[in-house]
């Protein structure tokens, strides 16, 4: 087993590790511990080195709460060729809202299957809070073609028969 001395921990701390090495700095006490206990030192290391990590079970749960789940994020479905996004015949416009869950229930009071929910802030363009219901077909395929743009592209999960 390697031993370390707490000045060889210090020094590549302070002088090794990019700063703040607590964010940047893993300590793994030996292969043995780590051979034991790998899933827990694989989730500190995931957890720790990338913020946007989720976890998929809780991210299902989530999605399954609220009705409707992220597909794509900075996306939409296609636009027809010359179009602006409002008045394209694949985005429907249906307001401007305040958030991705009202324009879930607008849109699914709509009958809808998808939606997009525009992300953009500033002077021009701004479409922030703006939502459209999506009329693709298949909306995690994307037939017409993903589009990079200010806006995050959701599905509408389907109403369990059983929930009343």
């Amino acid at each position: 087993m390697l031993v370390q001395k707490k000045e060889d921990t210090k020094y590549i701390k302070k002088e090794i590790v990019s700063q703040p090495w607590n964010v940047n700095y893993l300590e793994i006490p030996g292969l043995q511990k780590l051979n034991l206990e790998m899933p827990r030192f694989v989730r500190l290391a995931v957890v720790q080195t990338c913020p946007k990590a989720i976890s998929p079970s809780k991210q299902q749960a989530l999605e399954e709460a609220q009705g409707f789940g992220l597909v794509k994020e900075g996306m939409m479905c296609g636009q027809t060729k010359g179009s602006e996004v409002d008045k394209d015949p694949l985005h429907a416009f249906v307001g401007v809202v305040a958030s991705p869950l009202e324009c879930y229930t607008a849109v699914a009071a709509l009958e809808g299957k998808y939606f997009t929910f525009g992300t953009e802030t500033g002077p021009k363009p701004n479409n922030a809070g703006k939502c459209y219901m999506e009329t693709t077909k298949d909306g995690e395929a994307c037939p017409e073609k993903w589009v990079n743009g200010p806006t995050d592209f959701y599905k509408i999960l389907p109403m369990d028969a059983d929930a009343k």
